[in-house]
């Protein structure tokens, strides 16, 4: 068995285990957990009064979870993949996590928690956090996009580290800023996370029967980022 072979039968295992437990978590998510409480108590704790540095730095931080920054990355995909695979890949995954998050949110329809403690208004419901789907659908697929190119190994720690810590950070500010519960924020982030992996899958599939494998835009040989000529 043949390394993309493995690796694409490892993404379909894993995104058919995360849907089952983000199942299980819906069934049960018409109400916060205890473990909700718990941690959103801490949060209030520990990000003091609103106005001062936490506040302004998780504000600015939770920006790269919305929906219209997901749709900046996608154009500027554009140019970065020119409309290769990896573009219609990540595209599909997107509008596929929007559609289902979206779907979600008015199926389970859970109140955020107190609105005089959230710190930023926000009118859609709470299960699952699509700040968070947004967020873990393009980190994992862009750290695997930088681990796939052919860069050294300091660009790609120095990427994925990047990433990764922008991803975590997202997911905190949701609940620092009072307006997800822990549960959502783990739904969002294993649905973000499962269409992701999809997208993946779906990129190595075009590339073993090279499908699209080519740019259909700025064919002229350069250095684009994440492009490798043949």
């Amino acid at each position: 068995m043949n390394k993309k072979r493995i690796v694409y039968i490892g993404i379909l295992v894993t995104c058919i285990v995360i849907y089952f437990i983000f199942l299980g978590l819906i069934l049960n998510a018409s109400e916060p957990l205890v473990i909700d409480y718990g941690m959103r108590d801490f949060c209030y704790t520990i990000r003091g009064e609103k106005n001062g540095f936490i506040y302004w730095f998780f504000r600015i931080v939770t920006e790269f979870g919305y929906i219209y920054f997901t749709v900046g990355l996608l154009v500027l995909s554009i140019f970065l993949f020119r409309l290769d695979n990896r573009f219609f890949s990540i595209l599909f995954g997107v509008i596929l996590a929007t559609s289902l998050q979206m779907a979600f949110k008015d199926i389970v329809n859970r109140e955020r928690p107190l609105e005089e403690f959230r710190w930023m208004y926000e009118k859609s419901t709470s299960f699952p956090s699509g700040h968070s789907t947004n967020i873990s659908i393009m980190s994992v697929f862009f750290i695997y996009i930088f681990y796939e190119a052919k860069y050294s190994k300091k660009v790609k720690i120095i990427g994925i580290s990047s990433i990764s810590i922008i991803w975590v950070l997202v997911l905190l500010s949701r609940m620092i800023l009072g307006v997800h519960y822990l549960s959502d924020v783990i739904a969002g982030t294993m649905l973000g996370s499962s269409v992701g992996l999809l997208s993946i899958g779906i990129h190595i599939l075009f590339n073993k029967y090279e499908m699209l494998n080519k740019p259909l835009i700025f064919k002229k040989k350069n250095n684009w980022l994440f492009y490798e000529e043949a």
